[in-house]
C-alpha cells in the first residue's frame, strides 16, 4: 500500500526505454495454464525386460507451443517373486502421440532374495517435465518393466487387491 504522505509522484530515469502500463506476457512465466488429472485401479503384470504400458494415462492438449508440461505420478508398484532370486522393477513416462520416452526412471523397486517368495512395494511419487515444443495432444502413459527376469513387476496389484493410481499434467508458461 502507498505510504502515508500525499506525495504520489513517480520519478523516471533520464534514460530510453519502456514503461509497462498492462500485463506483459513475461508475468506469465511460470503461470500454470491448465491441469488434467488422471486415475486407475486397473492392474498390470510384466515380467519382461521391455517396457509394458499401464492403464495409467493422461492427456493434454498444449495451449502454448513454447510451454512446459510438468507430469506429477503417484503409481503404486511391486517387484515380486516367488522363487529364489532378486526382482527389480523400472518405470518410466512415455509420450503415446509421438512414441518417445520423456523419462525414464530406471529402478524405482527392488525385492532382494529372502527365500520362497519375494516382495518389495511402495507408492511412488514421480516427476518429471516434457521441454518439446510444439501445441496439441499430448497423452503421458506410466509403463513399467522386469530389469532382470527372475520375476515379475506389479502395478496397481497388491497381495490384497487393487490399488489407485494418479497421474497429473500441468502445462507450465515458458
Amino acid at each position: 500500500s502507498p505510504a502515508t504522505n500525499t506525495n504520489r509522484t513517480l520519478t523516471l530515469p533520464d534514460e530510453a526505454g519502456t514503461v509497462l502500463t498492462t500485463a506483459s506476457s513475461i508475468l506469465d512465466v511460470g503461470k500454470v495454464l491448465q491441469i488434467v488429472t488422471a486415475s486407475t485401479t486397473l492392474s498390470t503384470i510384466c515380467n519382461t525386460t521391455s517396457y509394458v504400458g499401464t492403464d495409467l494415462s493422461v492427456t493434454i492438449t498444449k495451449q502454448k507451443a513454447d510451454s512446459k508440461v510438468l507430469i506429477l505420478t503417484s503409481a503404486f508398484v511391486m517387484a515380486y517373486s516367488s522363487s529364489s532370486g532378486d526382482s527389480i522393477g523400472g518405470g518410466r513416462i512415455y509420450e503415446t502421440q509421438s512414441s518417445r520416452e520423456v523419462f525414464d526412471f530406471r529402478r524405482i523397486v527392488r525385492s532382494y532374495d529372502a527365500g520362497d517368495v519375494n516382495v518389495a512395494a511402495a507408492t511412488h511419487g514421480l516427476t518429471c517435465v516434457d521441454a518439446v515444443s510444439g501445441t496439441g495432444i499430448r497423452t503421458y502413459r506410466f509403463d513399467i518393466k522386469e530389469f532382470n527376469g527372475s520375476g515379475d513387476i506389479r502395478f496397481n496389484l497388491d497381495l490384497d487387491g487393487e490399488c489407485v493410481s494418479t497421474i497429473t499434467a500441468l502445462e507450465i508458461a515458458a
